[in-house]
């Protein structure tokens, strides 16, 4: 919903041609085995040489950064452990290809290079080699790619993709779902004996040392790669419950917080609580949302250790999170001062108000709600489940130059902003946060047919298929502001000069699971806003009990826009809207329903809404 859609833009047409065209090409290869491959030295070279100039044209001052994200057709992801999968080598592998049932075992010989994959070159055991291609993995900041593709490290890719390349007789492995890759361990048997190299360190305290040293340099990534070596060399229950808690930090840094929750339980378990196990657990709870069971454990914590302040203030948050998630009483004059740090994440809990989900005739399911409501009253407020944020200048993300453009072949969709990020950064989180799958995956996908359901998991990992992330997304997310607040002055001073459109420039891009089943009508029974990564939904007028929530999907449709425009920006959800504005449309014989009086109406409302918005003292209600 509102998301920046550039399909009907003369360039990304002109740009979904040569995907199209590139993507036709390639269909004309599939299943054929490539008769001529440059040899895996010549790939190394050639693609340092290329990673070199992409470093060297940045160092130069080139800041800028158009990165494109192109969603092939999609294929499955697999379920099966790599036990169960037939070798394969690459001399083996035909192009356009997913070769089911398959595993192959590669060896990374280059470091990494990165623009919308992580890629490099490997070799499997026959010597033949191929580009990696890992996409949806977390973002540089987070994990970067030399952490994520060590070199020499070795991996199983399960059912691989084998695919040409734009650069001739060069070939791709690409792997699309994070799951069907296995990083291998050094000391695996299933790691060929000369690729294999020993331990240089095998000593747990020596190894959490150095998890702590990258700790300090806020490289929690590879803090978590070493905590984990730790865990392995430790030889004492000492030595494993202190991996386990500095294990339990790390990922709490990294945002896998289920993961950080059962090392801080699994730690806490070897002997009596400590204080900073009880401590981590606590915030892994507070992470998760389960505030309830979050305040026990900090009143636990505090019990026991009464001289740590810490928790004090942390009982208090706490304690106004469960306020807030009960009764809906939130504090947004804090929420917008939150807002106006970059990313705009609020600190605060989901509340779902008096509404419940059900299925509504003709629509699949619904919001609808369960008692009398008055007219704006507080109906949902609710934390992104996944939030893609573009900053206010266009093109600035995290204060780097980029814009982020997604182009979906299989819908011929072109849109701008924050959805791409949103892709990779919901697969990560129901790779991290399984838990968490259900709820998302329960939401409309179209026609999409994923090969597993939520849940499901191969060797030991949940299974997370990338395109039922991407139909979802598509289907269901929000374009929104830092704040609503401050679009409605920019609208207001674009109506004072006699512009009354909406813009559509809504770059960043959210994803909120309760706000997913309100069904569309022109005819709105509730509105909704944005403080940062949070949308609030409130009634637009009096509901009686069963009456169902409905929005527009497009706030940039007009009153004044004729059927065939309102039904052009629905077209996208597969449906014609219904409502008594749009059979009022249809049957006119005029081109707008809204003309003469009707039109002068209108005008007035507004320029009584601009003056009253910007009446002194409005701005600080802190009401949106």
């Amino acid at each position: 919903m509102d998301v920046p859609d550039a399909s009907g833009d003369e360039h990304w047409r002109a740009v979904m041609r040569q995907f199209e065209d590139a993507a036709k090409q390639a269909r004309a290869q599939k299943g054929r085995i490539p008769p001529a491959r440059l040899p895996v030295l010549f790939q190394v070279v050639q693609f340092n040489m290329a990673t070199h100039a992409r470093a060297a044209k940045v160092a130069a001052g080139d800041k800028y950064m158009l990165a494109t994200t192109c969603m092939p057709p999609p294929y499955p992801a697999c379920v099966h452990p790599a036990d169960e999968l037939e070798p394969i080598m690459i001399s083996e592998m035909r192009l356009e290809t997913q070769h089911r049932g398959r595993r192959a075992l590669v060896r990374v010989l280059t470091p990494p290079d990165r623009m919308n994959a992580i890629m490099t070159i490997v070799e499997d055991e026959e010597g033949s080699g191929a580009m990696l291609q890992l996409y949806n993995q977390p973002p540089e900041s987070e994990v970067p790619a030399a952490e994520t593709v060590r070199m020499h490290r070795v991996a199983i890719i399960k059912e691989p993709f084998f695919k040409g390349s734009a650069a001739g007789n060069n070939y791709n492995l690409r792997v699309d779902h994070v799951s069907d890759i296995m990083w291998l361990d050094e000391t695996d048997p299933r790691v060929p004996s000369e690729w294999r190299a020993s331990r240089s360190v095998t000593d747990s305290q020596v190894l959490r040392t150095r998890g702590n040293d990258a700790v300090k340099r806020c490289c929690f990534a590879e803090a978590e790669r070493l905590y984990s070596s730790a865990l392995q060399a430790a030889k004492t229950a000492g030595e494993k419950n202190f991996a386990l808690l500095n294990r339990s930090h790390a990922s709490l840094k990294l945002g896998r917080f289920e993961h950080a929750f059962a090392d801080a339980v699994a730690a806490n378990q070897i002997g009596n609580p400590s204080e900073k196990g009880l401590f981590r657990e606590a915030r892994a709870l507070y992470e998760l949302a389960r505030f309830s069971e979050c305040l026990a454990k900090f009143q636990e914590l505090a019990s026991a250790f009464p001289g740590n302040e810490a928790v004090k203030s942390e009982i208090k948050r706490t304690q106004r999170r469960l306020r807030e998630q009960k009764t809906g009483d939130f504090d947004f004059s804090q929420m917008l001062k939150q807002a106006k740090v970059t990313p705009p994440i609020i600190d605060c809990a989901t509340f779902v108000g008096p509404v419940e989900i059900r299925d509504s005739p003709g629509r699949g399911r619904g919001l609808f709600a369960t008692k009398k409501v008055k007219a704006g009253q507080l109906l949902v407020c609710e934390k992104a489940f996944g939030y893609g944020f573009v900053g206010d200048e266009v093109g600035e993300v995290d204060g780097r130059s980029q814009m982020t453009v997604l182009i979906d072949l299989n819908s011929r969709r072109v849109t701008v902003g924050g959805q791409a990020q949103l892709i990779p950064q919901i697969v990560q989180r129901l790779y991290n946060n399984p838990q968490s799958s259900r709820a998302f995956e329960d939401l409309h996908k179209g026609d999409y047919q994923p090969a597993a359901g939520p849940g499901v998991e191969a060797d030991g990992k949940p299974v997370v298929d990338t395109f039922l992330v991407a139909k979802i997304v598509a289907l269901n997310s929000f374009g929104c502001q830092r704040t609503s607040w401050d679009y409605h002055k920019q609208w207001i001073a674009k109506s004072r000069a006699g512009d009354h459109k909406k813009s559509s420039d809504r770059l960043t891009c959210g994803f909120w699971i309760h706000a997913s089943y309100i069904n569309h009508s022109c005819i709105e029974s509730c509105s909704r806003s944005y403080i940062g990564d949070v949308q609030i939904i409130r009634a637009s007028r009096d509901l009686e009990p069963g009456t169902e929530l409905v929005f527009r999907y497009s706030t940039t449709t007009d009153h004044t826009d004729t059927y065939a425009e309102t039904q052009a920006k629905l077209r996208h959800w597969g449906f014609e809207c219904g409502c008594a504005m749009c059979i009022d449309k249809k049957s006119s014989p005029s081109s707008s329903s809204l003309t003469g009086p009707k039109a002068a109406t209108l005008r007035s409302l507004r320029e009584r809404l601009a003056k009253r918005l910007s009446s002194p003292g409005l701005s600080e209600a802190g009401v949106p």
